[in-house]
């Protein structure tokens, strides 16, 4: 369970609230990285920093 999951986000996918920092690349054209960061401006020790990449194992 993540804080994050308490944000209201909306249609677009941004926090409604002012007070949260969120930027992202999640163009879906097949990347192998995309990610998600997101942090409270008032506690900048409550953040979320989620990234995905795609390796192939040899």
């Amino acid at each position: 369970m993540s804080w994050v999951g308490n944000i209201e986000f909306d249609d677009e996918g941004y926090p409604v609230d002012d007070r949260y920092e969120f930027d992202f690349e999640d163009n879906n054209s097949c990347e192998s990285e995309v990610w998600w960061h997101i942090t409270d401006k008032n506690d900048w020790y409550t953040h979320s920093f989620i990234d995905l990449r795609v390796m192939e194992v040899l």
